[in-house]
């Protein structure tokens, strides 16, 4: 790859304040872009997988694309990518059709992080319901419910933004929350943007419903979550002999907070 495709590919791995799915979209588009001058296939998704092997539905995504390559060849590999982003409009059709089946008469929405799915859901409720507003969690460190809160506000949605610590009062307040999941496991409990758990527990306490959107490429075989400690220094850049500092991104949200998961 040349220097402008290398450096387009660093900032997929770089990116620490998308969604999974938004991630897998990126990820795709690159592919589309620049797959011709793409010389080493399988090492390309070696690397990927290194690097996202946090979340299922990209896993999903770069062994299908091997299973391709290696069986079929480049060109259906090819066709496989560029066929992807009409599936994905799909994808999400399926799930608001099957949200609509679950729930009804909503005002008040609130999420946390900044998840391709739930922006598709809520651009989709809004379009039958412009009396919706949605309260959205910064998500510290990186605070990407900032990219989530912008992208509602250009759709025209009314839009609250709170720090985590605000969770509770809001949660009280809304309809339901809303929530995406980078992976949904064997046993039922999902992996999550650390603090959707907090929220899940509010949304518990007060009895607001507490949803989980989902496309079936996120279901993984297994219990097993492995957290990553991420840098220190994102939290508090000070360092002394008695501190330690913890710094992770995603957790578990089990089952028993869940009221319903919605698949495509």
């Amino acid at each position: 790859m040349n220097e402008i495709t290398e450096n387009k590919l660093n900032e997929i791995l770089n990116d620490r304040l998308s969604g999974s799915r938004d991630i897998l979209i990126k990820i795709n588009t690159f592919f589309y872009e620049n797959f011709n001058s793409i010389e080493d296939f399988p090492s390309l998704l070696l690397r990927l997988k290194k690097q996202f092997y946090m979340f299922h539905a990209i896993i999903e995504y770069l062994s299908e694309l091997e299973e391709i390559y290696l069986t079929q060849g480049k060109d259906e590999v090819y066709n496989f990518i560029r066929n992807f982003f009409s599936t994905e409009r799909n994808v999400y059709d399926r799930i608001y059709k099957n949200f609509k089946k679950s729930v009804k008469k909503i005002k008040n929405i609130i999420t946390i992080s900044n998840s391709r799915t739930v922006l598709e859901i809520l651009e989709r409720i809004y379009r039958d319901n412009k009396r919706i507003t949605v309260t959205v969690c910064e998500s510290r460190p990186q605070n990407e419910g900032r990219i989530l809160a912008e992208s509602l506000l250009d759709t025209g949605i009314k839009v609250n933004f709170i720090t985590e610590a605000m969770i509770p009062q809001f949660a009280e307040a809304a309809d339901l929350a809303l929530t995406g999941a980078d992976t949904v496991l064997k046993n039922g409990n999902i992996v999550n943007k650390t603090g959707t758990k907090l929220l899940a527990i509010a949304c518990k306490y007060y009895k607001t419903p507490f949803y989980v959107l989902a496309d079936k490429s996120k279901l993984k075989n297994s219990d097993k979550f492995h957290p990553k400690e991420e840098s220190k220094e994102e939290i508090w850049n000070f360092k002394h002999p008695k501190l330690r500092i913890e710094n992770y991104y995603f957790e578990i949200i089990e089952k028993k907070l869940i009221t319903k998961i919605i698949y495509d």
